[in-house]
């Protein structure tokens, strides 16, 4: 029943005030008594910033977060992070609990089937990142307060106007162009390939071929129509019914005024609205006290409980899952995402690491608890078992190369060519290639979609600060080669044009200089706090971490 009983007290808001008197209470007291042991514990293990201990809470979610980010992180990096949100809590830069949970609940990630906020699809997904929800809410609170900070520190940096003048000309001058695409007959199929050439081609991309881990489940559902409904409806649940719902009971006539139906009139479809939601509301508590039964038992092997007889006990029919992926929905499983997310989540071990909690809440018309019952790891088949493919893979990827080669190649001979003072379209009839005629083009006209010119947005990058009679400095993938073009003439565009464009350009390098500010600050920052660690920042990751186990 410890699910049963959370989600009571956990709507009782006297409940939650005396539990925070309890807990501040407590923490005061360890303060009072250990605050001198923990302080020094934590410098042993840690460091000190200034003349202060590090806290060790506070250090364990900056290196948490500077990690998620980059795996390649170094000491120094989770020290800068770390003395960022120290200087955000010294300046007040605090996120309250409804913003928090807005933000939260407003992410994507986090959303049913029915495209609102689902408590257990977020739940798992937090399993299956390592994260408690106390530690993804604290996570995500530091990372809106740093995104506070950055706001003061980084706040209307200036970009020098020669700067801004050079990019936005670049932006929207007219470029008269003339090109020529080089064919790519490079065919793939009759390219010679080695066995040594498509065993290595294997070794080295392991990835194209490697399987996703598969895993498969047996699930009960608790469908709410087996439930009983109330039939006895109190006359505050259908005021409040009726309160919270006016905008479903309003019709409009002819002339489109609204009009709210009388309460005796919608009374009936009220008491039934409120004897499904009381159908809906046993379905999970039923649904939640079989999945209490598998956390009574969490430390137990997973073999103490049948969750088959649990099943029959409860009047629930067993179905059994085929084998599917991570990120795939189990065919005919309810809430088929939420599921596979949960039992994805689920590590095996022991009882409570092989079930899932109830999937779903008490709005679900069929909450499900799923077993784990067969993991198949991810793996890469044998050479021998995928040759053909890996064959066909590698004269593709052969091929392409060679082509590459060509491409340079051709380059090259057009800026030979032109430095001789020859013209752009005898170059290329002298290569089998068609100059064809000028024609007008502008980044502006890329971004607009105008199709004057084959993947109009490359050319338009590729032609950027290039001046009359340059050649692109490398050529252009369109299909079936690359497109080479040289510069005739460059013109501005209208005045009108070019202010509209500068605005965007100092707005966009404004950006980029505030996160180069940011970043110089974050160093700063830390070097101005004085840092102590106890292994040196530049000591070898050995070092590290010997010294971390010493102090454990």
């Amino acid at each position: 029943m410890f699910i049963i009983k959370f989600n009571n007290m956990v709507k009782n808001k006297w409940v939650w005030a005396a539990f925070a008197i309890v807990v501040a209470v407590a923490f005061g007291a360890s303060d009072i008594f250990s605050a001198s042991e923990r302080s020094r514990a934590v410098e042993t293990r840690i460091g000190r910033l200034g003349d202060k201990a590090v806290d060790p809470n506070l250090f364990e979610l900056a290196s948490r977060m500077i990690r998620d980010e980059d795996r390649d992180a170094t000491a120094r990096d989770v020290w800068v992070r770390y003395a960022a949100l120290v200087r955000a809590r010294e300046l007040g830069l605090t996120v309250s609990d409804d913003l928090l949970a807005r933000i939260i609940r407003s992410d994507p990630a986090f959303r049913g089937e029915d495209g609102e906020f689902d408590r257990g699809r977020y739940r798992s997904i937090l399993r299956a990142q390592g994260y408690t929800p106390v530690a993804y809410q604290e996570t995500v609170r530091a990372g809106i307060s740093l995104r506070m900070l950055q706001g003061l520190v980084a706040t209307g940096p200036w970009a020098a106007p020669s700067v801004v003048e050079d990019r936005a000309r670049g932006l929207s001058d007219l470029y008269t162009l003339r090109a020529a695409t080089f064919e790519n007959k490079r065919d793939a199929a009759t390219v010679e390939l080695s066995a040594e050439e498509a065993k290595a081609f294997y070794e080295n991309h392991q990835d194209l071929y490697r399987l996703p881990e598969y895993r498969s489940a047996v699930w009960v559902s608790f469908p709410s129509s087996e439930f009983p409904q109330e039939t006895a409806v109190e006359d505050d649940d259908v005021f409040a019914y009726y309160d919270e719902h006016i905008a479903d009971f309003k019709t409009k006539d002819a002339d489109g005024n609204e009009t709210e139906r009388p309460l005796d009139e919608v009374r009936p479809e009220i008491e039934k609205a409120l004897a499904a939601v009381s159908a809906r509301e046993a379905a999970y508590r039923a649904a939640a006290e079989f999945a209490d039964r598998f956390w009574d038992a969490k430390d137990q092997s997973p073999d103490s409980i049948d969750f088959e007889a649990a099943a029959a006990e409860a009047g629930r029919t067993v179905t059994t899952t085929a084998l599917f992926a991570v990120g795939s929905v189990p065919v005919g499983v309810p809430r088929g995402q939420a599921v596979s997310d949960a039992v994805f989540a689920l590590e095996g071990g022991s009882v409570r690491d092989m079930v899932t909690d109830a999937i779903g809440d008490e709005t679900t018309d069929a909450p499900v608890v799923a077993r784990l019952l067969e993991v198949v790891p991810s793996s890469v088949p044998a050479f021998d078992a995928i040759r053909d493919r890996v064959e066909k893979d590698a004269r593709e990827d052969k091929a392409g190369r060679l082509f590459q080669s060509d491409a340079t190649a051709m380059r090259d001979t057009f800026a030979t060519g032109l430095g001789a003072g020859r013209t752009f379209a005898e170059i290329a009839a002298e290569n089998g290639m068609d100059a064809g005629t000028n024609f007008v083009f502008s980044y502006l006209d890329a971004q607009a979609g105008t199709q004057v010119v084959a993947s109009p947005r490359s050319v338009a990058q590729a032609m950027l600060q290039l001046g009359p009679g340059e050649l692109c400095r490398e050529g252009v993938p369109v299909p079936g080669g690359v497109l080479f073009f040289q510069v005739v003439e460059r013109e501005p565009e209208a005045l009108a044009v070019l202010e509209r464009v500068r605005d965007g350009v100092r707005r966009n390098l404004s950006a980029d200089m505030g996160d180069a500010v940011w970043r110089n600050w974050l160093s700063s920052n830390l070097d101005a706090m004085d840092p102590e660690p106890l292994t040196p920042f530049d000591a070898p990751e050995d070092e590290e971490d010997a010294s971390a186990g010493s102090a454990d």
